[in-house]
């Protein structure tokens, strides 16, 4: 397989999913979603209640029990974006269409942040949809470099 190309998720699921996340393969994803500004969510349908990573309630601003308490993570964007990411959401349990939108979300902290919202579903053995499963990514430090230098070089084109 090419190096720019990923292997792509299995299409069924195993019957005792989601597993049991290991001690190892905790503390690796843990590291990884710290390392990469990221948390996982997950949708089990039909109920459709998220299921967040710790690291995603840290960055969403909830308390860990908090977060297992949520009944609505669309609730965290900005109603310029909720509609777009529901959109993709439902697309993605009806069709298993998958997405990669960027959305703004307001944290319980109301800090504004800039955020990549990627989507996939799970399908069991009969074909099924039964689970939706994601990565939200913090992009706000990237946004705002890529508006600095933006700034910069329009000023630089202007006084040149």
């Amino acid at each position: 397989m090419p190096a720019d190309q990923t292997a792509p998720l299995p299409a069924t699921l195993p019957a005792s999913y989601p597993p049991e996340p290991t001690s190892n393969a905790s503390q690796l994803l843990g590291l990884i979603e710290r390392a990469c500004a990221t948390g996982t969510w997950s949708l089990a349908l039909p109920e459709c209640r998220p299921r967040l990573s710790a690291n995603l309630a840290a960055l969403l601003g909830l308390a860990p029990q908090a977060a297992s308490g949520l009944t609505q993570l669309s609730d965290f964007f900005t109603p310029e974006s909720r509609a777009m990411v529901q959109a993709a959401v439902d697309a993605c349990t009806l069709s298993g269409l998958p997405f990669d939108v960027e959305a703004q979300v307001v944290t319980a902290s109301e800090n504004h942040l800039m955020v990549r919202c990627v989507g996939q579903a799970l399908r069991d053995a009969g074909g099924a949809i039964i689970h939706v499963h994601g990565v939200i990514q913090d992009i706000t430090e990237k946004r705002r470099a890529e508006q600095e230098s933006l700034s910069v070089t329009m000023r630089l084109s202007t006084t040149l």
